[in-house]
């Protein structure tokens, strides 16, 4: 399939070419962060045989963004064959495979999605035309404009990242906040806010989301709180999809979820309650108050793709390419520098369940050297295309 860079990533690859480093699976991996992230990198990387320690700060895993109490999965809706879509349509079809493999069942099974677009919408094997019955028992209008993917559906979270941890070679430590990550003899060292040693691996992925911009700099990333609320209704359909999402459970559904970006605050609000409760109403009747609610704080980016991989060295990048914005062809530049051993896996958005296990996968793919994924996906989610991107556009 024929596919065209996205928006952040019409780059060159000089200054994002792949480490010259690579581990092996008798090697001893950390990881920042038991969400949906940091569990699936440790179940590909434990199921390759390398041994793994897994550090939360919370009480228990799935306890930040990933402990939405359900979250649906889709594949990416689009009408142009993007980059982007092509990444999500392979995480998708993963997480799938992976579910019909015993990694626990959906939720709700079967997705109802309202397209407002009139262009054809890419994957076929999908995403098939409503019937009427669904669309009436859904309280939906027909307009020829909806489908339904019976692959699709809702989940709750915590219970793949339990699945994903049960490894022999995955140790678990809840409680366990990491304040800083120093060198250490073949590798490095995570240590507490007392000094003390916490951990060692010989790499370190961060999975921590927001809190990675304790540690690391040069990643352009944005807080967006978001909440969903549960009412008491009658409503026992498939999940419904349109500006928003419904989600059936046995005592009624969760309806949202809110859109805050720049908010880096994870409590409830009221307002959220009523504005999903407008988005419940369209489909069903629901109580007046909602009964429950979560919120929480998602990792984004600009372009919607995670940043995984290795982690570059930044003052590398603002030295040796500052003439990059003259566009010279003749001009030759030093290779990406790397900090050795640091990855990263964040900026997840609201497709942490979709693209956490085929996400672990490509970061993987990079640790182990294997260099199997497409170029032009790795430069789509690589941590360091923002800081080349800033390079290329304007003199430093």
């Amino acid at each position: 399939m024929k596919t065209t860079p996205n928006n952040a990533d019409r780059l060159r690859s000089v200054g994002l070419e792949p480490p010259d480093f690579h581990f092996n699976n008798d090697d001893h991996a950390l990881i920042i962060g038991a969400g949906l992230a940091g569990c699936a990198t440790a179940n590909v990387l434990a199921t390759r045989g390398m041994a793994c320690t897994v550090l939360e700060a919370n009480d228990t895993v799935a306890s930040a963004t990933s402990g939405v109490p359900a979250a649906i999965f889709r594949p990416h809706l689009s009408v142009v064959p993007s980059i982007e879509y092509r990444y999500y349509l392979c995480a998708f079809e993963r997480l799938i495979t992976e579910l019909s493999h015993g990694s626990g069942a959906p939720d709700t099974s079967g997705l109802l999605q309202i397209v407002r677009s009139n262009k054809p919408v890419l994957g076929s094997s999908h995403w098939h035309p409503a019937p009427p019955e669904l669309l009436a028992a859904s309280n939906v209008a027909a307009t020829g404009r909806e489908y339904y993917l019976p692959a699709a559906g809702a989940i709750n979270p915590a219970h793949l990242c339990r699945h994903w941890l049960n490894n022999p070679l995955i140790v678990v430590k809840t409680r366990t906040k990491v304040e800083s990550i120093l060198p250490a003899r073949g590798g490095w060292i995570a240590r507490d806010s007392e000094n003390t040693s916490v951990g060692q691996g010989n790499l370190v992925v961060f999975a921590n989301a927001l809190a990675i911009t304790n540690f690391v700099d040069g990643l352009t990333m944005e807080p967006v709180s978001g909440q969903i609320s549960h009412f008491n209704t009658s409503y026992c359909g498939p999940v419904i999809c349109d500006r928003g999402y419904l989600i059936p459970t046995p005592t009624g559904a969760w309806a949202g979820a809110t859109f805050h970006r720049g908010f880096t605050s994870p409590a409830k609000s009221s307002r959220d309650d009523y504005l999903n409760r407008d988005f419940c109403n369209r489909f069903a009747h629901s109580s007046e108050v909602a009964d429950q609610a979560w919120s929480g704080v998602r990792c984004t980016t600009a372009d919607r793709m995670p940043m995984i991989g290795p982690l570059p060295q930044v003052d590398h990048i603002n030295d040796a390419y500052r003439d990059l914005h003259h566009g010279r062809q003749d001009q030759l530049f030093a290779k990406a520098a790397y900090q050795r051993g640091l990855y990263a896996f964040v900026g997840l958005g609201s497709r942490g369940v979709v693209q956490a296990l085929h996400g672990a996968e490509c970061l993987a793919d990079s640790i182990f050297g294997d260099n199997k994924i497409d170029e032009l996906t790795r430069l789509a989610i690589h941590p360091a295309r923002f800081l080349m991107k800033l390079q290329r556009r304007s003199p430093a």
